[in-house]
């Protein structure tokens, strides 16, 4: 197999939760033990997001830090760049010169979730594949005509889904342009201890509901929040033996007594 030079491009540093994290991670260690040369860049113009102080900031004290840390801890030191697109333009980590050039030459520039719009930062890029996480909303705001989305997919020259079965019989949605492939989260075994559990219980975290994501397609609706999904499983706990713990925000929380 042929060593391919590539960039993921990702919003770690601006959306500084474990999800995000753990998503990144997985494709950088993942594609660097298949052999490949790997980097990971974040290029955003989108102010980042600082848990200290709660809000989302137009500097990069806590985002190039936490991105650091990341970095050195999942073992991807010194192969990141961060530019503050909403400022200065400065790069950290990466030199500007290292990392322009890589953008342009790269073999590949995997846009996960296409969070980062390369031409809206003045950044050439060679060939820019969307990786597209989180299958049928953008589908359906596509087909409706969505100038935002179509903008988005127009500006990459490859795209890859996590839905397997979209562009199939098995899937009336239809696909994005230039759809190459379908695929999955990448998994790093390893990255999780193994042994005797540490605790009885059985858990999960997630938002509980979340709006204005919705999605309408030729008068179906696809709906976003979690909620409708939990509620299906809201008596689960009293059918089993076993612990179950779910952390969630409770926010509008309203689930039908019976």
């Amino acid at each position: 197999m042929r060593t391919l030079r590539l960039v993921v491009l990702g919003n770690l540093a601006g959306e500084p939760y474990p999800g995000i994290a753990w998503q990144v991670a997985h494709f950088m260690i993942g594609l660097c033990r298949l052999g490949h040369d790997v980097y990971y860049f974040e290029t955003s113009s989108a102010w980042p997001y600082d848990p200290i102080r709660e809000a989302r900031v137009n500097d990069s004290e806590y985002a190039v830090s936490y991105l650091a840390r990341m970095a050195d801890h999942f073992g991807f030191g010194g192969r990141w760049a961060y530019r503050r697109s909403y400022g200065d333009k400065a790069w950290f980590g990466l030199s500007r010169t290292k990392a322009e050039e890589l953008l342009a030459h790269a073999d590949a520039i995997l846009s996960i979730t296409g969070s980062t719009r390369l031409a809206e930062e003045g950044l050439k890029a060679g060939r820019l594949v969307y990786v597209c996480t989180d299958p049928v909303v953008h589908e359906c705001r596509h087909a409706n005509g969505d100038e935002d989305i179509r903008t988005l997919v127009d500006e990459h020259d490859d795209v890859v889904t996590y839905g397997e079965n979209i562009g199939t019989p098995l899937c009336p949605l239809t696909p994005l342009p230039r759809l190459r492939a379908r695929t999955r989260q990448p998994v790093v075994l390893d990255f999780w201890k193994n042994g005797v559990p540490s605790r009885a219980e059985f858990t999960t975290v997630g938002n509980w509901r979340q709006k204005g994501r919705d999605s309408e397609y030729r008068g179906e609706t696809y709906y976003w929040s979690k909620h409708r999904e939990y509620l299906k499983f809201i008596q689960l706990p009293r059918r089993t033996p076993h612990p179950l713990e779910l952390a969630t925000g409770l926010i509008q929380l309203r689930i039908p007594m019976h």
